[in-house]
């Protein structure tokens, strides 16, 4: 009998394993198709990446804006779901250039982690070459997977002598493989991982002013997520502490948000 329970529950760790072996892209990348109602001004954008991809984006530009902001959004929705942060960052006087992954909204081909960071490549190159925005005008910004993104095309960036004018990592992580492992820590999630977005060692060679937001009831990549990022960052830093939720805790700590970054981003004039 203790045989039988045994290779019972050892097939149904086996059957869990490869669940997430062939699911795990629908826990991570979660596209919508179909975009919300647009009240807010924009230029549609297409850019293409590296293997023909055609990726869709929207230019939102501020009369009278000397620096840009990249928006790398999280892992759910489309673009048209961002409308009040893209409404935020132009009253503070930003154009903005927002992309959609592949998958995502109406851009092509199918998301991953190779295909997003091409993605958020494919984007910057469109603001130098299409924009003639020098690197120092240019602010990357992401939020939760974003915020993996925007630090790896940051890192980039860097070591290829175009840096930008400062990284934003709101609400994010410094590896999937940290935050899988924290909630499934029974399973071998280094193995299994296709995604695994693990930016450590790019955060730690990282010279760049950047601002880290994190909020501590975060239900979803929690606070001490947001303080390893911190701690791994050499050069640079400083930290807003926001409350709320992961999805619109910007918005309900909405003045602790706006003061602590404006506080940053004066220190970069």
């Amino acid at each position: 009998m203790a045989v039988i329970w045994f290779l019972s529950l050892a097939a149904l760790y086996l059957g869990i394993c490869v669940l997430l072996l062939l699911l795990q892209g629908r826990l991570i990348f979660v596209p919508f198709a179909d975009h919300e109602i647009v009240d807010l001004p924009h230029d549609d954008v297409w850019l293409e990446v590296e293997d023909g991809t055609r990726i869709h984006a929207w230019w939102l530009e501020a009369p009278g804006a000397e620096n840009v902001v990249l928006f790398c959004h999280g892992n759910a929705g489309n673009i048209s779901h961002r409308q009040e942060s893209l409404r935020f960052w132009r009253e503070l006087g930003y154009s903005l250039l927002i992309f959609d992954y592949p998958g995502y909204g109406h851009s092509e081909g199918s998301p991953s982690e190779a295909g997003v960071f091409a993605s958020a490549r494919s984007a910057w190159n469109w603001l130098q070459t299409e924009r003639k925005l020098p690197p120092e005008r240019i602010l990357v910004f992401g939020r939760s997977l974003g915020g993996a993104v925007a630090t790896r095309l940051a890192h980039e960036l860097v070591v290829g002598g175009k840096r930008p004018k400062g990284l934003i990592i709101e609400s994010s992580f410094p590896s999937m493989v940290a935050v899988a492992q924290g909630r499934f820590p029974w399973l071998p999630v280094r193995l299994l991982l296709r995604h695994p977005f693990d930016n450590r060692e790019y955060l730690k060679a990282l010279d760049l002013p950047t601002l880290v937001i994190h909020s501590r009831e975060d239900d979803i990549v929690a606070f001490r997520y947001g303080e390893e990022i911190y701690r791994l960052l050499p050069g640079p830093k400083e930290f807003v502490q926001i409350a709320g939720p992961h999805n619109g805790g910007w918005a309900q700590d909405y003045s602790a948000y706006r003061r602590g970054l404006k506080r940053w981003l004066n220190t970069l004039k």
